[in-house]
């Protein structure tokens, strides 16, 4: 199995997970690295400890206007995140077409995700035959149904308790070939049009603004096929912890 594993975004406290990182996929799957990042960030050390086959480092402020959102104040980090993802795929596309090499498997990760559970060989493959996306759910007892809140008297965005939506996404960690990769890869470039989508059709305000809600519409409005990346968590996903 080849595999290409994309690091994006900042690097944040990547010394913190590169052992668990090195541990449930490196050293399993053997994966050439690519890397997008940041001018500012430890690139030097990360390259270092990951020798990365091909990697790419950007000026923050040369690209900032394209950051800003032209509809609502979503999450100030949703832009970055999305155009680093975008930036590191076109680092593997480019290799790939200059060597003519082909990867069963793409994975793309944040740099500072502990990974605690390892990934599952026959989830990996499952994922290749059926074409989809593999990646953590989000965990949350209440789930959000539009249909029946927009029966209701009152607005959702007024009740306490925010709900998720159905399959909603972890939007740290995603696995799968190079079809379903390419399009969620680069969705950069389409990222608002799920934000219009929910705030025309009523959905909670904050949704509008969340991260993991706006690429799981993005994933459902381009037909882009995603299950669960499974494991050992109180919900059954893949047991992971972000390090700040």
């Amino acid at each position: 199995m080849k595999v290409a594993l994309c690091f994006s975004g900042k690097l944040g406290a990547w010394e913190q997970t590169k052992e668990s990182i090195t541990q449930h996929i490196i050293k399993p799957l053997k994966p050439d690295i690519f890397l997008f990042t940041w001018e500012g960030e430890d690139y030097h050390k990360f390259c270092k400890y990951y020798k990365p086959t091909r990697f790419s480092i950007l000026d923050y402020s040369s690209h900032a206007r394209k950051m800003k959102s032209t509809t609502i104040d979503i999450w100030s980090g949703l832009k970055p995140m999305t155009f680093g993802m975008k930036k590191v795929f076109g680092v593997l596309a480019d290799y790939m077409r200059l060597h003519k090499k082909e990867y069963d498997l793409i994975i793309r990760l944040r740099p500072d995700l502990d990974i605690l559970d390892p990934l599952k060989t026959h989830e990996l493959k499952d994922t290749i035959k059926r074409k989809h996306i593999k990646m953590p759910f989000y965990e949350g007892h209440k789930i959000y149904d539009h249909e029946e809140e927009l029966k209701k008297e009152f607005a959702f965005s007024f009740v306490y308790e925010k709900a998720i939506l159905p399959d909603q996404i972890n939007d740290q960690i995603a696995v799968g070939p190079i079809e379903p990769m390419t399009k969620y890869m680069n969705c950069f470039d389409k990222i608002e049009e799920p934000v219009d989508f929910m705030w025309i059709d009523g959905y909670p305000d904050y949704m509008c603004r969340i991260p993991e809600c706006i690429i799981t519409m993005f994933l459902k409005m381009y037909n882009i096929k995603y299950s669960p990346l499974t494991g050992t968590s109180e919900f059954g996903n893949l047991r992971t912890k972000l390090i700040k």
